[in-house]
């Protein structure tokens, strides 16, 4: 883990998986980088939260920042915007819950609902989704959002500790690159976007 807080790449994204990891309650027996044995993946973390067993992975939208300059283009209604999830999770010999953990700095919409509900669908080895927005506490949005079935929804409901004071009040940390192309001409943010 010390490497990738070096590394300017993977801080950021490193962070967030600490920030999850503390979003649960009575976190124990917490395993980094557990792997999954059919492949060469791993999830991020594996612990219990009050004595049921978790498996998560942490993906962090950052681009989505894009999507609060230039309106609708927002990273999640990119086609592949779960594809980085596939062959993250297996079913292991005992029980846990698996579940996909989304920082994003835009709040969820029924394209995102919609778009969980079908991966969920086609992956039976993901029980859940949860998407938590920075961007979602400064407007009348929740601020994370839970898309699963309603039992295992309930349940991870009970272990995810609400969002704390401070969380309202995080800084988003941006850098909006210059979209000129070799001409020194601004291209459109469409050709900006698919080129991301």
């Amino acid at each position: 883990m010390r490497q990738h807080f070096l590394n300017f790449e993977n801080h950021l994204d490193t962070i967030e998986e600490l920030i999850w990891l503390g979003r649960w309650h009575a976190v124990q027996n917490v395993v980094a980088e557990s792997p999954n044995p059919n492949n060469n993946k791993d999830i991020d973390w594996e612990f219990s939260s009050c004595g049921v067993r978790l498996g998560l992975e942490v993906k962090h939208w950052r681009k989505e920042w894009i999507g609060i300059l230039d309106g609708k283009h927002k990273s999640r209604y990119y086609i592949d915007c779960f594809e980085s999830l596939d062959g993250k999770f297996h079913r292991p010999t005992y029980d846990r819950i698996n579940i996909a953990c989304i920082s994003t700095y835009l709040a969820a919409d029924s394209d995102f609902h919609s778009r969980a509900n079908e991966y969920l669908a086609k992956h039976s080895e993901l029980d859940g989704i949860v998407l938590y927005s920075s961007h979602a506490t400064k407007v009348d949005a929740p601020v994370y959002e839970i898309v699963a079935e309603s039992e295992i929804q309930k349940q991870i409901s009970t272990l995810f500790k609400p969002p704390e004071r401070e969380e309202s009040a995080k800084c988003l940390v941006a850098m909006h690159p210059a979209r000129k192309n070799g001409d020194g001409v601004i291209d459109s943010i469409d050709d900006y976007v698919s080129n991301l």
